[in-house]
């Protein structure tokens, strides 16, 4: 099941803000994007 985790982009490595249950070599697929990108268009400018 898909779970969408945070995360923190520091020298190269992706750290989680959470824990994650995944063993020592197994593989996840990382989709990008910002909080930005997520919240735009929510709240209209007047």
């Amino acid at each position: 099941m898909p779970k969408i985790i945070e995360a923190i982009y520091e020298d190269g490595v992706f750290k989680p803000l959470e824990k994650i249950e995944l063993k020592d070599g197994e593989r996840a697929k990382i989709i990008l994007g910002s909080i930005a990108e997520r919240t735009f268009g929510i709240l209209k400018a007047s």
